[in-house]
């Protein structure tokens, strides 16, 4: 098996275990009667109304030029583990609601152009509905096809393209091509022909496709959607959980709850018991994730090997961005050598490099990422977003927040910024941060600074000219010697301080008691803020005398 067919089949068999819904509307959707059967002859008498709607269902036989096979491509879809559900909507009834709603959980849409004649009018205010409800969703993996009779897939497309308004395609960067239109955050429309009456030879050939043949197609064209080795882990990995969910759950009987409630009852601060009950249910899902063997079998050395040759695109060698001496410089490693450096490690790999003038193993250190993208400062681009991803637990673009379903609450890890722009790190207890009954209660900050290098923390933040951008912030030297307390009132429900938004003001705000706002920027990972708040404990703890030096002990 060649290195891109390798690639190709293991995302496509991560797709085949994540994606398992689809939905098709078709006006056209038509059971086909079995050849055998044949229209019964011989006359009727006539009886009130059997006429018309005699006329009526030939008239709608008549009509019907590109009929969808529902039987065949529902046992198709069924061979594949996926669930195919076929919605033939009647003419004058709008079905955009209902479609959106329902598409929200299904993995795959596949759309008729023509919904009785209209021009494309209904798919494309589905397909709108469908972007609309994403985007509200902070986005997901969107695959829809458009499954037509129509052989203009050019004038479909922009029309399905100049239908989107030009602030959304600005936002997520989508591009059309001849046969689909991508967006930098998972979106994939493909248009797909029926294989009914004119056969094509041009182009357009590869494209057309049988109803027994379209459920693996669209599998296929959802695998493009990936595109990379950590979206087949992710991929994978929600497969398994939804493989292990009915067996998980079996465990969790009501048999368990005693257990539970001991546990809690004991616990110095009893609200911790809230979270460890999902982290049981975690942590159990973790192991069947474990037994399923997704890490290996998706980021493994093979996974990595295939994954890197398929970026080379024929290529022999990679392209290192370093600086020395002030200087940007380049080296070339070749293919083979960069996947052991990636699988092997850089300090068993880099004295075997040969070739040139070779950078130190710091330089590779520091420009490794700079081998898969095209400079030295896209490389930083991609860290630090890859940086925020493992650090941050959520920000104003994420599912709900930006949604306005839930609000942030005041605690350890929530990252501020003040009206002159600095930047400010929440270091209250957990515990002393909810049940805050009194007005005017202090939370402490410690300020964080902005840091371009080597960073403690990386946010995404919205700027002024409405970019995201990934920045780092760091502690001070002496940070301890610059906490500070800001006084807040909690909220009298929830016994917490709660985020809101301000009229005339994009975000959200976290209001102190004497009535400056704070803009919300981030919550980091617990643990994340738990290190920098040991780290500001272990820098005050510090003792300092003076003593014999000789006899001084080395890590003092």
């Amino acid at each position: 098996m060649s290195t891109s067919t390798a690639v190709v089949e293991q995302r496509l068999a991560a797709t085949r275990e994540f994606a398992h819904t689809m939905i098709v509307v078709d006006d056209e959707a038509w059971k086909i009667a079995p050849p055998d059967r044949v229209p019964r002859a011989g006359l009727r008498t006539p009886r009130r109304g059997s006429a018309i709607v005699t006329e009526s269902t030939q008239q709608e036989m008549f009509a019907i030029r590109h009929a969808l096979d529902t039987e065949v491509l529902v046992n198709a879809a069924m061979d594949l583990g996926l669930i195919c559900s076929v919605v033939r909507p009647p003419k004058g009834k709008s079905i955009k609601a209902k479609v959106g709603s329902a598409a929200t959980r299904a993995d795959i849409v596949c759309l008729d152009w023509e919904l009785h004649g209209d021009g494309g009018e209904s798919a494309t205010q589905i397909i709108a509905e469908i972007l609309r409800s994403d985007e509200k969703r902070s986005g997901r993996l969107r695959l829809i096809a458009i499954y037509t009779g129509d052989m203009n897939n050019n004038q479909i497309l922009d029309k399905v393209f100049n239908a989107l308004p030009k602030s959304y395609r600005d936002r997520h960067d989508l591009t059309k091509s001849n046969v689909c239109i991508e967006s930098n955050h998972g979106l994939r429309i493909v248009c797909l022909f029926k294989a009914h009456g004119v056969q094509l030879t041009d182009s357009r050939q590869e494209r057309q496709v049988k109803e027994r043949d379209l459920p693996d197609r669209l599998q296929r064209e959802f695998a493009l959607l990936a595109g990379g080795l950590l979206s087949n882990v992710a991929l994978a990995t929600i497969a398994s959980i939804r493989d292990s969910t009915h067996h998980v759950l079996a465990k969790m009987t009501k048999a368990v709850d005693a257990p539970y409630f001991h546990h809690r009852s004991i616990l110095p601060m009893v609200s911790d018991a809230e979270e460890y009950s999902v982290d049981v249910v975690l942590s159990d899902l973790k192991s069947e994730i474990d037994k399923h063997g997704v890490a290996q079998r998706y980021a493994g050395p093979e996974a990595i090997a295939a994954r890197i040759r398929e970026m080379a695109q024929g290529a022999t060698t990679f392209r290192l961005h370093y600086n020395s001496g002030g200087k940007a410089k380049d080296f070339d490693v070749s293919v083979d050598d960069t996947i052991r450096l990636i699988t092997d490690g850089n300090i068993a790999t880099h004295a075997k490099i040969v070739g040139g003038t070779k950078p130190s193993i710091k330089a590779f250190e520091r420009g490794m990422c700079s081998l898969f993208t095209t400079d030295a400062k896209a490389a930083q681009v991609v860290m630090r977003q890859f940086a925020a991803l493992t650090g941050v637990r959520a920000h104003p673009g994420s599912h709900l927040y930006r949604s306005g379903k839930q609000l942030p609450q005041l605690g350890l890890g929530t990252v501020l910024r003040d009206e002159k722009d600095r930047y400010l790190l929440c270091l209250q207890a957990s515990c002393d941060a909810v049940r805050v009954r009194r007005k005017r209660a202090g939370f402490l900050f410690v300020p964080l600074a902005r840091d371009d290098e080597i960073a403690e923390h990386f946010v995404p933040v919205l700027m002024h000219d409405r970019k995201v951008e990934f920045i780092g912030l760091s502690t001070p030297g002496t940070a301890y010697a610059e906490l500070f307390s800001i006084p807040f009132d909690p909220n009298e429900t929830s016994q917490t301080v709660v985020a809101r938004k301000l009229k005339r003001r994009r975000g959200l705000f976290f209001v102190a008691a004497n009535n400056k706002a704070y803009r919300w920027i981030a919550d980091l990972k617990q643990r994340r803020a738990l290190r920098t708040a040991q780290r500001l404990g272990q820098s005050m703890g510090r003792m300092g005398f003076d003593e014999f030096e000789p006899f001084r002990p080395r890590d003092d």
